[in-house]
């Protein structure tokens, strides 16, 4: 068996590559400098070709044949793949949890959704964006279903590659967190009919609306 890898420089730098990444600091298309990001982290090159290989086996990171590591730019197909397995993830989570969902729960989920109204009141999108992973997360938490929350983990960082190539607007996050609000009303009302069509409305909304601003983008592209 090979050794487990518990250096602490290699947890460093595929820490730190990562937070770069999902932060959108650096950009999706990017390439991934080993002597660069060793220099800058401080390391020697070993630690990060480790963390780059990691990150490639997460879909984070593509490694290309005689051209190195590049961030990597998820198509129109993955983001609809993202969003599907998301879907179904999701929804199975919520009939998971239909049965067994207490009060105190769902005025969990309300104060989440409550906290992200007050991001957008002052105009702090990233912490809207951390509070509204943090609902569907919590969410998918509440089934207590161990194998559904690991494949949850999965495509958790893809949606937020996601989110870092396609800008998220107010009008969109309003619209999602007025869905939130329908959805707890549903879940208090213990309707899980109707709360699976609004989370599954919501999701695919999210789905067509970013497939959208990935054709536009790649026409101004072409265009150019």
């Amino acid at each position: 068996m090979a050794p487990l890898k518990d250096d602490p420089l290699y947890i460093k730098a595929y820490e730190a590559i990562k937070e770069a990444i999902l932060s959108g600091r650096i950009r999706p298309g990017s390439r991934l400098s080993q002597v660069g990001l060793a220099e800058e982290l401080k390391v020697s090159r070993a630690p990060v070709v480790d963390a780059l290989s990691r990150l490639a086996t997460e879909g984070l990171v593509e490694r290309r044949p005689r051209s190195g590591y590049f961030v990597y730019t998820l198509t129109e197909k993955d983001v609809i793949d993202v969003y599907n397995v998301r879907c179904a993830l999701e929804c199975q989570a919520l009939r998971d949890v239909s049965g067994t969902i207490e009060s105190k729960d769902i005025a969990m989920l309300a104060d989440i959704l409550e906290a992200s109204y007050d991001e957008l009141k002052r105009g702090d999108m990233t912490g809207y964006i951390l509070a509204d992973d943090r609902f569907h997360a919590e969410l998918v938490g509440l089934a207590n279903n161990r194998i559904l929350n690991n494949m949850w983990g999965l495509i958790r960082d893809q949606i937020q590659l996601i989110r870092v190539m396609v800008a998220v607007t107010t009008k969109r996050v309003m619209r999602a967190a007025g869905e939130h609000s329908q959805l707890i009303a549903c879940l208090y009302d213990r309707d899980l009919v109707g709360a699976e069509a609004v989370l599954r409305h919501h999701i695919e909304s999210v789905k067509l609306e970013v497939t959208r601003q990935l054709q536009r983008d790649s026409q101004r592209k072409g265009g150019s």
